[in-house]
């Protein structure tokens, strides 16, 4: 629905409501670049690329170090219910007759 701009400023003086939407504006990280070269496009799709390339390897890096951490816990946790399991057992004394 598309209404002129004499009926919305008609509808704005008489404090009518209006069914137009307003979208918000969105706002990024990072700065949208606007290409005026191709070339300069290509450059900044393979700059991305490269960024994208180098993020994927820190998280698998990260991701190996948080598997690495995980088996050195369980391993540990292995280890202390090992030690408690054989400090709860009485040593078995050998009988001599």
């Amino acid at each position: 629905m598309s209404l002129s701009v004499k009926t919305l400023l008609e509808n704005h003086s008489r404090h009518l409501p209006s069914d137009i939407s307003v979208r918000d504006p969105q706002y990024f990280g990072t700065e949208i670049p606007r290409h005026d070269d191709i070339t300069e496009e290509i450059e900044y799709k393979a700059n991305l690329a490269e960024q994208i390339k180098e993020t994927e390897e820190i998280a698998k890096n990260e991701k190996a170090e948080k598997a690495a951490l995980r088996a050195q816990k369980k391993k540990d946790a292995e280890i202390l219910a090992e030690a408690k399991k054989q400090a709860e057992t009485p040593p078995k004394v050998p009988t001599d007759t």
